[in-house]
């Protein structure tokens, strides 16, 4: 693409229609050079078509900011066959496009919807400000269906979160809410779903140059009713009992399910001997660690080795973005993704 863009707002965001067209992708420029970008629900995976098109529309040398959106209807297949390996380094090229572009000017993203395997989720993981709302929900079900991760999604989880961290997200395909999100760092504002239109509405008026004012004036603290996996009195002894499970004991994922097991235990024992506010605090943790043996013991084997060792490779010193996009290009060959 031509950095005719830089210098100027670039402005990504993903499902917050609750109705949308179900076209593949439609934009229009508005009058104060925002470039909108529609994703409907026929753009649930790449093509060739459809990639080309996203790429010329971004390209728009009249645009003075761009805004993506997509409709908040989750795809009928919750994680797309891979692209082939020709549409994987162009995906990736997508990605550093953006990237480059966050280095020069604003990249916000805004997920009002379901984000899984699919192209809005890519881009999502790509910008460095995230927005999500009451409907947002993050999942990476690639393990469970024995494919790799999609394209971005190491270089995401290496970037945002704690290798046990990444590890539990990737190998369990848990869904996380939007309170999960902040609390991991995977999204950076929330927004409540009520305002969303507004926000819109004030971004597509608003000077380019002053777009982050509407967020800013837009995002809240999630509310304590959204609160599940990561609620401020939870957080603590969950993430002590997920950094035994995944942590750097474990040298494969029979060491996963072996630690698992011992927390499972553990957790068990503060339940039948603690007070009942501790006893609370430890159901709740006791739910996640049995949705996570449950999700391993149901999630290919293959997949969820191949996807344990490429995470501990990305955390390796040295280990560099061209790295990290060529070991997701092996991975998927490796499980036999559809086309490569």
């Amino acid at each position: 693409m031509a950095n005719h863009l830089y210098g100027r707002v670039l402005m990504l965001l993903l499902p917050v229609a609750t109705g949308g067209s179900s076209k593949a992708l439609v934009s229009g420029l508005h009058a104060n050079g925002l470039l909108e970008v529609r994703l409907g629900s026929a753009f649930a995976s790449w093509d060739e078509r459809q990639l080309e098109k996203l790429e010329r529309t971004l390209d728009c040398a009249d645009a003075s900011a761009i805004l993506l959106l997509t409709t908040s209807t989750e795809a009928s297949d919750p994680c797309p066959a891979a692209p082939s390996r020709s549409l994987a380094i162009r995906e990736h090229g997508m990605h550093a496009f953006l990237a480059e572009a966050a280095r020069n000017l604003p990249v916000l993203a805004l997920s009002n919807g379901p984000l899984s395997c699919a192209p809005a989720t890519s881009l999502f993981m790509t910008v460095p400000t995230r927005v999500c709302t009451g409907r947002t929900t993050l999942a990476l079900p690639e393990c469970r269906l024995g494919r790799g991760p999609r394209s971005g999604t190491l270089s995401f989880l290496r970037r945002e979160l704690a290798p046990h961290m990444a590890l539990f997200t990737a190998l369990t395909g848990v869904r996380l809410n939007s309170h999960d999100c902040i609390g991991l760092g995977l999204a950076t504002h929330f927004v409540c779903t009520d305002s969303v239109l507004a926000l819109l509405d004030e971004m597509r008026c608003a000077p380019a140059g002053y777009l982050d004012v509407p967020l800013a004036r837009r995002a809240t603290p999630p509310p304590d009713s959204l609160a599940s996996l990561f609620a401020t009195d939870v957080h603590e002894l969950l993430d002590e009992a997920l950094r035994r499970a995944f942590g750097d004991r474990a040298s494969s994922v029979a060491d996963v399910r072996k630690l698992l097991d011992e927390e499972r235990e553990r957790v068990g024992d503060m339940l039948r001997s603690c007070g009942w506010r501790t006893r609370e605090r430890a159901e709740a943790v006791a739910d996640v660690l049995d949705a996570a043996a449950l999700a391993l013991k149901r999630s290919s084997p293959h997949a969820t080795q191949a996807t344990f060792n490429a995470i501990r490779l990305c955390w390796r010193d040295g280990f560099s973005d061209y790295d990290t996009r060529e070991l997701e290009l092996s991975l998927q060959t490796e499980l036999g993704g559809d086309g490569l």
